[in-house]
């Protein structure tokens, strides 16, 4: 019997595949699985960021405990031998020879001899044994103890400042975001699912994701050479999307019949190729139409938005394992045999014995996040470790990334009447790859024909009438695209018109998730989202008095109430204007102007969108003032408005709390009124005088004439225009030549003239 080496060689290397295990492996990415990205959340920076601000504690006795971590101990031993044996046992011959002897009477011997020869195969049981290695077992040892270990002082102490200012700048990682001017930033949350079709598959998936302003591709349908060489086509296009614009109700039909009117298709097109032409304007102006790009006829140019991974990391998944595994691998080989009466074994044994106590964290990476340009990003969905294997496998499972968008205010139009427009919505592309774990090979892919036939076998079996010119391939492309941008209405338009569809038995609903289906297991996916719009911003008002408070130590605070809609980027800084008192100077060299200095805000907090908090230095350092409204003062809001918004109405409120509070002063008259009514020049205001003194005070009165008082005797008669305060109660001031819009001064003085009271009352006109 013969055995060639090849079938040996054949079976060999089955039973090591079989035995060493093997992976399952794919040669087209429509066979592995799919990646869906979807947009879940979109809110304005100003609305989250101060949510989102970390509050990390960390000491310097942190960073230097965590400066160097052990993160993985381990012991382990390695016996690996190899036992190639081969045992042969020939065959045995054994001849048996029996030899007779007679006698006759006659004393006459003979001889007669028989031989019998016997034929024995070999026997491979008969040999010796040849042993396996056997190998020491890893668990008899004594336990692992890790060894005491010690670093460079310098090493630790560096890393721990690095890891101390890591943390310090974490904090402040959405404070110092990298905004850029003329674009207003959102937080934008993407759902990233990983869909696979079969277990135990070794890849990683790679997604990369573009971000473009507006929802598709806007501008003008893209002309032919006959069409560009005409003057007329731009002009046709804007004529046809007005006219479609002032109609009640417009479909690909009703386009279809004004531009076969319009002069510029009956000169521009032969008449062998006129009804595919307007059948494919129609169709491309409709889809203008649609999208309302009345401004966009002359094409566009916008800047695309910047994106950061600014809220994703790494999603790490961390096996903590303490184990001791004897993983022993055999492979074994036996053929026995018999050949011409040998006996044979031949017989090869590896016995690999791997012992490992591992005490530590498995750590493999599921999702990772990197920029790949100013709007494109890149995730990578990596297999996860399978358990008691060294083996990876795609699992399906869902993830939540955050990104900052920063989108423009503005995109850029060429046409000169409407040379800008206001970007309301983002769309993104995404292409997803697939790639071995081990050698990081990528799949093939579908190519636009597979799909395009899989389209057409769709609508075969729909019984829908396919064109067969040249222009079923943009009609096709247009029909995916409706059901992918979710534009229904273009999607029935294009089947009833271009397909006839509305002639046949067919359900758009089962078509239309028929088409949605040929994105499964392909490179490419499409998702648009609105922007949220801005709410007009409502800005206090400038009138209001604003209360000062200040500590007379390090800081004064102004609030402002009664805003709305305000955020962060509305307000770049406020700035707080004092106009100093005149210097003495010479007549020579005093121009009559008044000093001002302005002094910067320390720091400004919006309070429910509605209310602003500024913080400035305190005034102390500028001067010693009373409290009472502050002259001369400005505070001025450098917003996103055209001019800053100004406020003179200030009052100074100094907090007194932590002091000995002042011993209040005696009010000798107080008023029921706060102003003084005029009536064809005259005026009266009515005061109430108490608590007087033992000394004489006087009334005075500055611009304004004292006519008379009542009652009489409480008030003297008045010299150089101080009038006696008799006794204590309630007069009223009766004045004269009294103009409206001015202030009067009632002032308290002692005997020298002394100023111990002092106040103001505007002057009203009676109605």
């Amino acid at each position: 019997m013969k055995i060639s080496m090849g079938k040996i060689s054949f079976f060999i290397v089955v039973v090591l595949w079989v035995m060493i295990g093997f992976s399952i492996t794919a040669e087209k990415q429509q066979n592995v699985g799919s990646v869906h990205v979807a947009v879940i959340g979109v809110a304005r920076w100003s609305d989250v960021a101060s949510q989102l601000q970390p509050k990390f504690i960390f000491t310097e006795e942190n960073a230097l405990s965590k400066a160097i971590p052990t993160t993985l101990a381990q012991y382990q031993e390695l016996l690996d031998s190899i036992k190639i044996a081969l045992r042969l046992a020939p065959p045995t011959s054994a001849t048996t020879s029996e030899e007779m002897i007679s006698k006759k009477d006659s004393g006459e011997e003979s001889k007669t001899s028989q031989s019998t020869a016997e034929k024995k195969a070999g026997d491979v049981s008969q040999t010796t044994q040849i042993s396996a290695t056997a190998a020491t077992r890893l668990y008899d040892k004594p336990p692992f103890t890790a060894a005491a270990s010690v670093y460079d002082p310098i090493m630790v102490y560096q890393n721990a400042l690095t890891l101390y200012q890591l943390v310090a700048l974490l904090n402040r990682s959405i404070k110092d975001a990298a905004l850029r001017e003329g674009y207003d930033p959102y937080i934008v949350t993407l759902q990233i699912t990983l869909m696979p079709y079969s277990h135990d598959l070794k890849y990683d998936a790679y997604s990369t994701i573009s971000f473009f302003s507006g929802s598709k591709m806007e501008g003008a349908a893209t002309p032919t050479k006959v069409e560009s060489d005409s003057n007329n086509y731009n002009s046709f296009v804007e004529y046809i999307l007005q006219w479609a614009l002032k109609q009640p109700y417009n479909d690909i039909k009703t386009l279809k019949e004004e531009i076969e009117k319009t002069e510029f298709f009956k000169i521009t097109y032969s008449k062998e190729n006129k009804e595919n032409k307007a059948n494919e304007l129609a169709i491309k102006l409709y889809e203008m139409y649609k999208n309302k790009l009345r401004n966009l006829l002359g094409g566009k140019s916008c800047q695309n938005p910047f994106i950061l991974p600014l809220l994703a990391t790494d999603n790490l998944e961390a096996g903590s394992d303490v184990r001791c595994v004897n993983e022993i691998r055999q492979l074994s080989l036996a053929l026995v045999a018999l050949v011409q009466g040998f006996g044979a074994s031949a017989g090869i044994d590896k016995t690999k014995q791997f012992m490992s106590s591992v005490a530590g964290n498995d750590l493999n990476s599921l999702l990772t996040l990197g920029r790949l340009s100013d709007n494109t990003i890149q995730a990578r969905l990596g297999a996860m470790l399978q358990p008691n294997k060294n083996n990876f496998s795609m699992v399906p499972r869902t993830h939540n990334i955050s990104l900052l968008v920063m989108a423009p205010k503005t995109g850029l139009n060429s046409n000169t009447t409407n040379p800008s427009i206001e970007i309301k919505s983002i769309r993104a592309i995404s292409r997803t790859i697939f790639r071995d774990t081990k050698t990081g090979d990528m799949l093939n892919t579908r190519t636009e024909r597979i799909i395009n036939n899989n389209l057409l076998r769709i609508l075969n079996s729909y019984n829908i009438i396919i064109p067969t010119d040249e222009s079923v391939n943009k009609i096709c492309q247009t029909l995916l695209n409706s059901v992918q941008e979710n534009d229904y209405d273009l999607f029935v338009q294009v089947l009833n018109f271009q397909f006839n569809a509305k002639n046949i038995d067919l359900s758009y609903e089962s078509l239309w998730v028929d088409l949605a289906s040929l994105w499964i297991g392909g490179q490419y996916t499409q998702i648009t989202f609105d922007l949220p719009s801005r709410l007009q911003i409502e800005w206090p008002d400038m009138k209001q008095w604003l209360i000062c408070n200040d500590d007379m130590k390090t800081k004064m605070t102004v609030l402002l109430k009664g805003g709305n809609n305000i955020f962060g980027e509305d307000l770049k800084n406020a700035s707080l204007e004092i106009k100093l008192p005149k210097k003495e100077e010479p007549p020579a060299k005093n121009n009559g102007s008044e000093e001002a200095i302005v002094i910067y805000a320390d720091s400004i907090e919006i309070l429910n969108q509605s209310n602003i908090l500024i913080a400035f230095p305190t005034l102390k350092t500028f001067g010693d003032y009373e409290n009472g409204k502050l002259v001369g003062f400005k505070l001025n809001l450098n917003n996103s408005m055209a001019s800053p918004h100004k406020f003179e109405n200030l009052f100074l409120n100094k907090l007194t709390a932590a002091a000995e509070p002042p011993t209040p002063k005696p009010n000798y008259i107080r008023s029921i009124q706060t102003y003084i009514l005029s009536d064809k020049g005259d005026g009266w205001i009515d005061i109430i005088i108490s608590k007087i003194p033992n000394n004489k005070l006087f009334i005075k009165n500055t611009n304004a004439v004292l006519k008379s008082s009542n009652p009489s005797g409480i008030i003297d008669n008045g010299k150089e225009g101080l009038y006696l305060i008799l006794k204590e109660g309630q007069v009223r001031l009766n004045y004269e030549n009294m103009i409206p819009g001015t202030k009067i001064k009632i002032e308290i003085v002692d005997e020298k003239k002394a100023v111990i009271e002092s106040y103001e009352y505007p002057v009203i006109q009676k109605v």
